[in-house]
């Protein structure tokens, strides 16, 4: 992806490039919880601050008396609650520890109300993520996406059965507070090297789009997302829609998108409903023209499986209209390959019976211009196998013809001339493999023409 500036308007579409391809991930913080659940007159959902907060209020620890908080982490704040709660009760920080857990627990009982469940789980079922990973214990996005994900708790693999939405939860979950990373401990387990859950999540996030919800700028649990995506097969080739794109709450949104000092792709919003409706709203108008796309292509592939003769004909003689064809290949190869070998092969076949008659020598030239075609417009990543060791033997079947001398094509001669420096340089290596292991000694030959 260029990391040039963007508008709005093409970071969404960024978004719904991405659902479409199927490659679209959310990676869902507090924010969200707090967003769904809370509003001007009731807070019921916490941040992870205010948690553990109420958790020191909950064991009677007074934090500011107690633990000297400033300049720690949550997690090392954590360590310390349990510390005193160990103390306090006589019993093992182990044991400490656990029932912090279970406070948390407890504490994360939250449920959206049916009007808030059927309003946000039609907007993340319509925007259609691959997978959610979550820092939070809740069980609210279950509750929104029932029947259509699947609960993943921090020792679970990330993976799901078809149509339903594996839910992760990376720090763990509240139905089992023993899987609840909380103390500086459990942090430290988690970030250990060759971690099944690091390098999976590292994966999922480094082959996808992955839309941030629910976190403040600069966020640790951002930033180790980011992390792990700069630091995974970084070398790779990126052939699929790929970004980390992060909805930022404030009160006074900035009307462009921004990138942070992490290059994380910024997009201000002042109510989680709206954007997230506008988000759903374009991935369903552009699966609409998707699927339209889908309904030509099937249609056009179809025509190339069986074509007429005046296909084949207008695809020989009409220059515009095999280009036309060949780009549509070349943007897409998968889609319609299948009949394009077919059109292709008939083709062929049409310019070999044009050069029977004596003097027929344009139709070599016909030939040789519809394989030049092809090599120059379609990358070799692009070209099936199949096409392309049919080029092959074709090259080395025309080559008999394609010279200056009595019996041979001067016009294809002409052409070959002209156009054998646009091949680009890998096909042409992967050409000359193939003559070699198929010993097509003409199409060896050609080149020194």
């Amino acid at each position: 992806m260029s990391k040039e500036k963007i508008s709005r308007d093409e970071a969404l579409g960024l978004i719904s490039k991405s659902s479409i391809y199927g490659n679209l991930g959310l990676f869902i913080g507090a924010g969200m919880s707090m967003a769904i659940l809370n509003d001007d007159w009731n807070e019921v959902a916490l941040s992870w601050k205010q948690l553990i907060y109420k958790c020191a209020e909950e064991f009677d620890i007074n934090l500011k008396e107690e633990i000297k908080t400033e300049g720690i982490s949550y997690p090392e704040i954590a360590s310390e609650i349990a510390k005193l709660i160990s103390i306090k009760e006589s019993i093992d920080y182990n044991i400490g520890v656990k029932k912090l857990k279970e406070k948390i627990s407890t504490l994360t009982s939250w449920y959206p109300e049916k009007e808030q469940r059927e309003i946000y789980g039609k907007i993340i079922q319509d925007i259609d993520p691959d997978w959610i990973i979550t820092t939070n214990y809740d069980l609210i996005l279950e509750c929104l996406l029932t029947g259509k994900c699947l609960s993943l708790g921090p020792n679970d693999q990330l993976i799901s059965p078809q149509n339903l939405i594996p839910v992760y939860h990376l720090h763990g979950i509240r139905t089992n507070p023993n899987s609840i990373i909380i103390s500086q401990e459990d942090y430290i387990s988690l970030f250990r090297p060759n971690q099944y859950r690091q390098q999976k999540l590292s994966l999922s996030i480094k082959e996808s789009t992955t839309l941030i919800i629910g976190y403040g700028l600069g966020d640790v649990n951002v930033l180790t997302a980011v992390d792990w995506t700069k630091n995974v097969y970084s070398n790779q080739r990126i052939n699929y829609p790929h970004e980390i794109i992060q909805l930022l709450y404030t009160e006074s949104p900035k009307k462009d998108p921004y990138r942070d000092q992490n290059d994380i792709l910024i997009i201000e919003f002042k109510d989680l409903k709206v954007i997230l409706s506008e988000i759903a709203e374009l991935v369903i108008k552009d699966k609409e023209v998707d699927l339209e796309n889908e309904k030509k292509l099937h249609e056009l592939n179809g025509i190339f499986q069986n074509p007429t003769e005046e296909n084949v004909k207008g695809f020989i003689d009409d220059e515009a209209l095999r280009k036309s064809i060949i780009d549509a290949i070349s943007k897409n190869d998968i889609k319609l390959i299948s009949g394009f070998l077919e059109l292709f092969s008939k083709a062929i076949d049409e310019t070999w019976l044009r050069a029977q008659p004596k003097g027929a020598f344009n139709a070599y030239n016909e030939n040789l211009i519809i394989l030049l075609d092809i090599l120059e417009n379609i990358e070799l990543a692009k070209l099936p196998p199949a096409l392309l060791e049919s080029i092959a033997y074709n090259l080395d079947h025309v080559a008999y013809y394609v010279g200056r001398s009595m019996g041979e094509s001067r016009a294809a001669y002409n052409t070959w001339e002209k156009r054998k420096e646009n091949i680009p340089t890998d096909t042409k290596t992967e050409l000359e493999n193939i003559a070699r292991a198929r010993n097509y000694y003409r199409l060896k030959s050609l080149w020194k023409k």
